[in-house]
């Protein structure tokens, strides 16, 4: 009983973190492409946007944020 359920949980386990690396990677594709792509195209005609980018270039900056201000 004491295998079977150290199999199970494995088992779980194991599943829970490809499901995570699926959505992480759905995520990163849907979301936070289109946003870094849509930042440097902006950075091209806006010279705050630009100048901000060169002090912020994390991944997870949100552009839209800042250009609502």
């Amino acid at each position: 009983m004491v295998w079977y359920g150290m199999v199970w949980y494995g088992m779980v386990w194991y599943g829970m973190v490809w499901y995570g690396m699926v959505w992480y990677g759905r995520y990163r594709i849907e979301i936070e492409t289109p946003l870094i792509e849509w930042r440097f195209y902006s950075a091209k005609t806006d010279n705050l946007t630009r100048d901000f980018i060169d002090r912020e270039s994390s991944w997870s900056y949100n552009p839209i944020a800042w250009n609502c201000l």
